[in-house]
């Protein structure tokens, strides 16, 4: 597999009967052979190859044996290349019912499910060194408005956008087709690389990661129903989350709450309530992370930071409307939820992992407070 990933520059997809295991995921009296299992996943590392994942029973393969002396193992799996995963977000394959082989068959799918509409808008660092790129900001923000604070911070927020949008298709145009045609120019370049790769991940100390985008194909709900279209997925995975994370109404009784100490003195809590100065509004924005990626609105900690000489003040009007009661707007408080798998075939909401985003002005809301 190796000399065939050194001669193929493009996405590659290889499946079978690979006749051992890479874990010890396998119900079997037998001892598992280790050594053939790390001479595989090395093979796989040194080709530079990822296991495709599955969907359907664990195993592919039984000795169709009774009692004890059966055996189960997953000895079938599909294997594809970075590029493959990049190429075909969407692809995925399934273990089929076993009929009259001992193996079971291996369903490879391609769904052309491409996300339609506009792309989101994501802050780019390398704008903050372009020599025009204050005047652009500065120009879409300072549109003075008789909005609300917050409401006004949005309002400016999306003119910023728009304006960067123009801007960067104008100064920088398409980068990543512009990435692309270099790197199909620089075959040799590859070569290279992939000879100071090569060493590299056979002493493991390279690992290849790729990032696929998670397709729902079915889900069972909690009555024990199979969902499979996707227009009714969606429908029980809005209902599911709304309902984890909905407020419910709850009794108390007015003598618990006395139960509870007073630790916080009324000249402490007289000094929570004072609305924050510029210089500690601006400290909290320095505060948050500096290398994090940009939130769900597209806005990153270093657009937040280098833009403050023009944006500082209306931040600070935002601040101070939190300190006296002003209203939040349902916008500003906007998340995404991403579900992170906590098995390789997920089959039930309880499978994945709910992990909420916020935006940016959200986390400088909580980190002024």
């Amino acid at each position: 597999m190796a000399v065939m990933a050194r001669n193929i520059q493009g996405p590659w997809v290889i499946g079978g009967d690979f006749n051992t295991v890479v874990a010890t995921a396998k119900r079997s009296r037998r001892n598992q052979d280790l050594g053939s299992a790390r001479d595989f996943v090395e093979a796989i590392d040194n080709a530079g190859l990822l296991d495709a994942g599955f969907s359907g029973s664990c195993f592919t393969w039984c000795n169709n044996q009774q009692g004890p002396a059966r055996v189960w193992a997953r000895l079938d799996r599909v294997l594809t290349n970075g590029l493959w995963n990049s190429s075909f977000p969407n692809f995925h394959v399934e273990h089929l019912p076993r009929s009259n082989s001992d193996h079971a068959p291996l369903l490879l799918v391609l769904l052309n499910q491409n996300f339609v509409g506009p792309k989101p808008f994501c802050f780019q660092r390398m704008w903050l060194q372009h020599e025009s790129f204050q005047q652009v900001i500065k120009t879409a923000w300072e549109s003075e408005t008789t909005l609300d604070p917050m409401v006004n911070i949005l309002v400016k927020l999306r003119k910023v956008k728009i304006s960067l949008k123009i801007w960067n298709k104008e100064v920088f145009g398409d980068i990543f087709m512009q990435i692309k045609e270099w790197s199909m120019e620089s075959k040799i370049l590859r070569e290279i690389v992939w000879v100071f790769m090569t060493p590299l991940v056979r002493k493991g100390r390279l690992i290849c990661i790729s990032v696929r985008r998670l397709l729902i194909k079915s889900i069972e709900l909690d009555s024990g129903r199979i969902v499979k279209s996707q227009d009714l997925i969606k429908v029980e995975v809005v209902r599911f989350f709304h309902m984890l994370f909905s407020a419910w109404e709850v009794d108390l009784e007015e003598d618990l709450l006395s139960n509870i100490p007073e630790l916080v003195t009324v000249e402490d809590n007289s000094h929570l309530l004072d609305v924050p100065s510029l210089q500690e509004v601006k400290q909290a924005i320095l505060d948050l992370p500096s290398n994090g990626a940009p939130s769900p609105d597209g806005f990153s900690r270093a657009f937040f930071a280098g833009c403050w000489d023009i944006i500082g003040r209306d931040l600070l009007k935002v601040a101070s409307s939190i300190f006296q009661g002003g209203s939040i707007p349902r916008a500003f408080t906007a998340s995404l939820i991403c579900l992170l798998l906590k098995c390789s075939a997920p089959k039930k909401f309880s499978d994945l992992d709910p992990s909420v985003y916020a935006t940016m002005s959200t986390k400088f809301l909580l980190k002024s407070s």
